[in-house]
């Protein structure tokens, strides 16, 4: 009976952690979505993310020994080759992940095969790719995100770290941006 009981309890806090988990992720990637949707028409998340684009990116810093950068507030950011690395590790796990709409809040989940498309329908959507966070610390993340938005799916991916401020997660270093 106890070892039913003690099965019973590990059982329970095992699945009342992954709801939290998943509760908080929802919660990132709903204030990441949020202020990247620009415009007032609709935004679209895509199924998966776009490996080629993640690991060009990639080649761009894992060849360096860190990254340094700075904010608008003046504060500084080094970031580690192990980081990197262990960022790099933790995206490339994700390449086949794909996201449900039951994971975001009132966003539409498509194909990468139908960007086009869709972005053709109104000059006003957008479609925004995102993994799961990867955690640098409780109050960090790394985010991998592209924002593809007009005729012609242009627009702009790189990595950049999210830090929770006043109860809302914003992008508070830019690692590496390109046009996509």
């Amino acid at each position: 009976m106890r070892l039913l009981a003690f099965f019973l309890l590990i059982s329970y806090l095992s699945n009342a952690q992954e709801l939290g988990y998943e509760s908080r992720k929802r919660e990132i990637l709903s204030d990441i979505i949020r202020k990247e949707a620009f415009n007032k028409g609709e935004t679209f998340i895509t199924a998966k993310i776009d490996s080629a684009n993640v690991e060009h990116l990639l080649k761009s810093i894992l060849e360096k020994p860190y990254i340094f950068n700075f904010n608008n507030q003046n504060e500084n950011l080094i970031i580690t080759a192990e980081e990197l690395e262990y960022f790099a590790k933790n995206l490339r796990k994700q390449y086949q992940d794909e996201w449900k709409e039951s994971d975001f809040n009132n966003r539409k989940v498509i194909k990468q095969s139908d960007i086009q498309k869709c972005l053709d329908q109104d000059i006003n959507r957008q479609v925004v790719m995102v993994p799961d966070p990867i955690y640098k610390s409780d109050q960090t993340i790394f985010v991998y995100l592209a924002n593809l938005c007009c005729c012609g799916a242009y627009g702009s991916s790189g990595f950049f770290l999210y830090t929770k401020k006043d109860g809302v997660w914003k992008k508070s270093f830019k690692i590496i941006e390109e046009d996509y």
